[in-house]
């Protein structure tokens, strides 16, 4: 069952006159001080999802990112506000709620090498449950610095040992995912890469069908990433994340 929207969370959802009554697909786009970034990625979701619709939702940005999509006026563009409730895992939630498509998925804001991938996932989901970007496939690769590169495969070996299953890529965080089969497996809004992880896992112990497209993971072109790489971040991150491997692990003899 999805959360009901507390009643005391102001929102706004802005765009034109009117919204598309039937979008493809629904991309959510969790926004946080992203306006160097976000009018682009939202302009190439749609060169590839013409009639897809994006879902922003922006924890009270201090730069204008939600302003700066507002302006866009373009009524495939739902923008949501919020001012008390922060997090990357909180609001994919919140934009699922608010997406209308049969197809939903999300993505970084500044994930700019991904949107060309989005029309074959959206084909592959005729076949499968979920389909999401992989760097650990054939065709596949990370280009940033070699310390996040040395970081992701650590956490994803070690997510791979304890989970087990097929899935290659457990921190890709770009998805695409059919609507009913989300109930089922979505974990505790909370976190941010962890949320992923515990999604993949519930997948596979629901037996859902996944399948990885590949792609080669770039870092951002514009502005400063948020996890640039250095020592505190990947000890907090690292126990973090390890953290909520195991547990997932522990709470999945308990999954319906």
């Amino acid at each position: 069952m999805r959360p009901a929207l507390h009643p005391g969370i102001p929102f706004n959802i802005c765009g034109s006159m009117s919204q598309p009554l039937n979008p493809s697909v629904s991309i959510i786009v969790p926004t946080f001080n992203e306006a160097e970034s976000i009018v682009a990625l939202i302009q190439e979701l749609f060169n590839y999802l013409p009639d897809g619709e994006v879902v922003v939702v922006d924890d009270a940005s201090t730069d204008g990112t939600a302003d700066r999509v507002a302006a866009m006026k373009d009524d495939r563009i739902r923008l949501v506000r919020r001012t008390r409730d922060r997090g990357l895992a909180s609001a994919i939630m919140r934009g699922i709620i608010e997406a209308k498509a049969p197809f939903i998925g999300w993505i970084d804001a500044d994930a700019w090498m991904l949107p060309p991938l989005l029309p074959k996932m959206i084909e592959a989901l005729q076949q499968y449950d979920m389909v999401l970007a992989s760097r650990f496939v054939p065709g596949g690769g990370d280009r940033r610095h070699w310390t996040r590169v040395m970081a992701s495969r650590a956490m994803n070996a070690f997510a791979q040992m304890v989970l087990r299953g097929a899935v290659k890529d457990f921190s890709s965080n770009f998805v695409v995912i059919r609507r009913e089969v989300l109930d089922a497996v979505l974990p505790i809004p909370t976190g941010y890469g962890e949320f992923f992880i515990e999604l993949v896992h519930r997948s596979q112990l629901k037996g859902l069908r996944i399948f990885e497209i590949p792609y080669v993971l770039a870092e951002r072109n514009e502005g400063i990433s948020k996890s640039a790489p250095n020592l505190t971040n990947f000890l907090f991150h690292g126990m973090r994340y390890a953290l909520r491997i195991v547990m997932a692990r522990i709470k999945g003899v308990h999954y319906d």
